[in-house]
């Protein structure tokens, strides 16, 4: 239930910055930035996923 409270939420926010006329590339990085604040295992996952994304970049030809 904290989860779809938490959705929603965001989902407000999103609009209320839609409204005042916020970039789109804004508004989905402070969706974002809030998510992984808020859930520190998902950090931990996105974190791996980035650092796995770099090594493959780095050693391709």
């Amino acid at each position: 239930m904290k989860v779809k409270a938490y959705i929603v939420y965001h989902y407000v926010i999103f609009w209320i910055l839609m409204d005042a006329g916020v970039e789109n590339d804004e508004i989905r990085w402070h969706v974002i930035k809030a998510m992984l604040d808020e859930f520190p295992t998902l950090r931990e996952k996105v974190k791996r996923y980035l650092e796995k994304q770099q090594r493959t970049k780095h050693s391709q030809p």
